[in-house]
């Protein structure tokens, strides 16, 4: 498979009155052809300078940019086969739909015809041919958005940067479009690269994401593998919820380690060869891994129910442990049926070996 936007390790400095300030830090990545990949990270993680590099509004301090194996690190932005579809959409209010996705192809100079065919087109992709003749001013927030995408299609570029697209639209709507920029990337075929702090959208749109942090790329992974095997403790409580369990290393071999919790329960685990014996560890373990019993004979550890959030599918049990750390579990809610535990209930927590996660501090 081709590689669309190549980042060799990448750096960008920004100066300012108190002292330089480190963007990025030696970023280096690849972008497949026709994927939809996604930088997530919180906010002022260097996501979004990232994509202003790709963009070419920025220039990095080191390192090179590559799209489809073309060095485009220093090219201004209007020779780079790429469109950006910005935060707030930037759309011109006076003009209507079909003009605001016209006058881009107008400044490259194309004919009329070709203008007129190429607008068609992509207001089919996205819908919103009976809203041609309307003002931007006139039409709602998820329509404008659609224009935004489709100003940003129809120069057909190999490469679409989306910096938080999303982030304007109330939360039903803001699932509606989620599922319309994939379908979007897979009927055209565009390379995707997008930005956001959500970890929904990530996960719900991603081939790939990387979660970034502090200039750094902690981890590239698809979303199951990013969710279910976090490397690090930032990446492991940045995606979703997660309980973390103290432990020490009490036999460790070239491919696994044995684990101690603090309850005296023992578990082998897959593991690299930094380990040594003694050494204290953080374990990660989904919520959703957890079952809840009203015995603690045969648990895994064991603790007294501090508070409970019914949430119609599932409910929330935050279990307080003999040690005074706290436990999240999620417990499938049955048709018909009461949550089974209440406050004060005390309880036994069950997981599997396949459930913990050892991460990196």
């Amino acid at each position: 498979m081709k590689t669309a936007v190549t980042l060799e390790s990448v750096t960008k400095i920004f100066d300012s009155r108190d002292g330089s300030v480190i963007a990025l830090d030696r970023v280096s990545l690849q972008v497949r052809e026709n994927e939809f990949f996604t930088l997530l990270g919180p906010s002022g993680c260097g996501k979004t300078t990232l994509l202003r590099l790709i963009a070419g509004f920025e220039s990095p301090t080191e390192g090179r940019i590559k799209l489809y194996e073309e060095d485009i690190t220093f090219l201004p932005p209007y020779s780079r086969s790429v469109n950006t579809v910005f935060q707030n959409y930037a759309l011109f209010p006076h003009m209507t739909v079909e003009q605001n996705i016209a006058f881009g192809l107008q400044m490259l100079g194309q004919s009329k015809r070709e203008v007129a065919d190429t607008v068609r087109s992509v207001l089919r992709l996205v819908r919103m041919q009976e809203l041609a003749k309307r003002r931007t001013t006139e039409i709602s927030g998820g329509q404008q958005q659609r224009v935004a995408l489709a100003r940003a299609l129809a120069p057909k570029p190999r490469v679409l940067l989306l910096d938080e697209s999303l982030s304007a639209l109330d939360y039903k709507l803001r699932q509606e479009m989620q599922l319309e920029l994939k379908r979007l990337q897979h009927e055209t075929g565009i390379t995707f690269l997008f930005v956001t702090h959500d970890q929904e959208e990530a996960l719900t749109m991603s081939d790939r994401l990387a979660v970034i942090n502090e200039g750094r790329v902690l981890q590239i992974g698809s979303p199951s593998d990013i969710y279910n095997f976090p490397r690090e403790k930032f990446v492991a409580e940045f995606i979703g919820d997660t309980n973390f369990l103290e432990a020490e290393v009490i036999a460790v071999d070239a491919e696994s380690a044995t684990l101690c919790l603090e309850s005296g329960m023992q578990f082998s685990l897959p593991a690299d060869n930094t380990m040594s014996l003694g050494d204290a560890v953080t374990v990660a373990v989904r919520p959703e891994q957890a079952i809840l019993k009203e015995s603690a004979h045969g648990a895994t550890i064991n603790g007294v129910v501090r508070n409970m959030v019914y949430l119609g599918t599932h409910t929330h049990y935050v279990v307080r442990l003999s040690g005074g750390s706290e436990f999240t579990a999620h417990v499938q809610n049955l048709r018909g049926h009461e949550p089974q535990f209440q406050i004060g209930s005390e309880v036994g927590i069950v997981f599997e070996e396949t459930a913990m996660q050892i991460l990196l501090d």
